[in-house]
């Protein structure tokens, strides 16, 4: 009798046990949004790795990748004709062309919206993600029992991830 209570009152001590989630967590800065996985932040290499097993999630994280690279084309022809422009004007002790700065900067400026719009991809797909960790999970995440036999045992294993 003392065994059966006993694993009983184990299986329901499970429900106020702490277990760590699978989830991805997304928080709103001033400048985007920051993605973290158990504390550490997430590079985009890193997201792809989580996002690979959720179809959907995947998908918004392939459109990310796309806005993203529309983006770093128009910042980086920015940031060329600026330098360009302000590296020819230090060594030949020239003026500095107002035209060709306010066009490096108009392309900068063009590519901000992309930029956010890639990071608005990059949270749906991490928010997709962790929708689809909870309708898989357990009820008691970090939690297992075994029903495990020998050759001649019989018991339960219940296990702490």
């Amino acid at each position: 009798m003392k065994p059966l209570l006993l694993v009983t009152l184990l299986i329901l001590s499970t429900s106020f046990c702490y277990a760590q989630t699978d989830t991805i967590t997304i928080r709103h800065k001033s400048m985007g949004t920051q993605l973290l996985k158990n504390g550490k932040q997430l590079n985009l290499k890193a997201l792809k790795k989580y996002v690979q097993s959720d179809v959907a999630a995947k998908k918004e994280y392939n459109k990310g990748i796309g806005v993203s690279v529309v983006s770093y084309l128009f910042a980086y022809a920015g940031g060329t004709v600026i330098g360009y422009d302000l590296g020819t004007a230090i060594r030949t002790s020239d003026n500095i062309h107002p035209a060709t700065i306010i066009t490096g900067l108009a392309l900068v400026g063009i590519s901000i919206p992309f930029a956010l719009n890639a990071d608005k991809h990059f949270g749906k797909a991490a928010a997709l993600y962790n929708k689809s960790r909870r309708k898989t999970g357990s009820l008691y995440p970090g939690t297992e029992l075994r029903f495990i036999t020998t050759g001649n045992t019989v018991g339960l294993q219940y296990c702490f991830r």
